[in-house]
């Protein structure tokens, strides 16, 4: 029995609950479905998102990356320095500011962007299929929403 049939939780609360409970398992799942359609590849998606960012830039930065990806500066680090060892990615110091590195693919990953960008619109248009662009708007401005929400929140540590 949900606790919505035994008058515990208000209708609207329970609906809040069960949508977050279905972002949070659908990143999980988007994640998971990404990451499995670029194994073929020998990288994850974050990895040939990356590729394919380096490969649209004249010139770009790990900075600009996480920036542009949506991703921490850590995190972003860890990427290009794998694909840097596989490879595909070649990091030099920039001529206009000594501080900052400069990305760019190497002739390997030029040949296989094409590819990557392939299957990135082909999962698109499957996880898509029967949405129209109105309802992918409308779902955009609440997830948006919800992102900003979250990233103002600061945990209680009073608590912890």
């Amino acid at each position: 029995m949900h606790a919505l049939e035994t008058g515990n939780v208000l209708p609207q609360q329970w609906e809040m609950e069960f949508f977050l409970s279905v972002l949070s398992r659908t990143y999980i799942k988007l994640k998971t479905t990404f990451d499995r359609h670029f194994v073929m590849h020998g990288m994850t998606a974050q990895e040939a998102a990356i590729l394919v960012r380096c490969s649209e830039a004249i010139e770009t930065s790990p900075g600009g990356l996480a920036f542009s990806l949506g991703r921490d500066k850590g995190q972003m680090s860890r990427c290009v320095q794998r694909l840097e060892t596989k490879g595909l990615i070649s990091r030099k110091v920039s001529s206009r500011d000594h501080r900052r590195f400069v990305l760019k693919p190497t002739s390997s990953a030029l040949r296989i962007v094409p590819g990557l960008v392939l299957t990135f619109e082909n999962i698109r248009a499957q996880l898509l299929a029967q949405i129209t662009a109105y309802e992918i708007e409308r779902m955009g401005l609440v997830l948006n929403t919800v992102l900003k929400n979250a990233e103002k929140m600061r945990p209680d540590t009073k608590s912890l």
